[in-house]
């Protein structure tokens, strides 16, 4: 799912250390918006070492609208010593799900910084990002993805619960309470025994 084309006309592929500078750049005019409220976007602070730190420690994917980078998200997965093997895990399940196999089970994949730039918004390409970022997950078992966002200046909730979200509670950021809205989506159901066995 992160190399090729995808469905229409977007296309999804995982990020490494040297897309840091485009990552900077589609945040910078992605979040810009939020520099017009009375608390901006804490990403508007990122720096490209910033960035390449997060993207070696963990996992990004970009959004292409033909070349032309127009998204992107971060993420990680827990428990969070399963990052550099979740490199292998998420490239084979884009290329074929059914040899994607995890070395030991993953129990979320958290998202953060996903952004869109303002020209490309409104065409389904968050959705279409997300919706690549779980068929992924998936593919290697992981049961959950979750995520923080702001609960206003702008409201982002709108969006996360109309993707299957459910909010699971708040927390305080700069000073402000629940500003901070901590949400989940389950994509894949938890095993279940085979009939006849045992819990192991």
């Amino acid at each position: 799912m992160f190399s090729g084309p995808s469905a229409g006309e977007w296309r999804v592929r995982l990020a490494s250390v040297e897309d840091a500078e485009v990552f900077v750049a589609l945040v910078q005019r992605g979040f810009a918006e939020s520099r017009r409220t009375p608390l901006p976007s804490s990403a508007l602070g990122e720096t490209v070492q910033v960035v390449r730190r997060s993207l070696d420690h963990d996992l990004g994917a970009l959004l292409l609208l033909g070349q032309e980078p127009v998204g992107c998200v971060r993420f990680r997965l827990e428990p969070r010593d399963l990052a550099r093997p979740a490199r292998a895990w998420l490239a084979s399940a884009s290329d074929d799900p059914s040899a994607a196999r995890a070395v030991e089970p993953a129990s979320s994949l958290h998202l953060s910084r996903l952004v869109v730039v303002p020209e490309a918004r409104g065409r389904g390409a968050a959705r279409h990002l997300v919706t690549h970022l779980a068929r992924a997950a998936a593919a290697v078992g992981v049961e959950w993805l979750r995520l923080t966002a702001r609960s206003r200046y702008p409201d982002a909730r709108p969006f996360w619960l109309a993707l299957g979200f459910e909010v699971t509670g708040y927390s305080e950021c700069y000073g402000v309470a629940e500003l901070v809205t901590h949400l989940q989506r389950r994509v894949v159901a938890p095993s279940r025994p085979r009939e006849g066995g045992s819990e192991s």
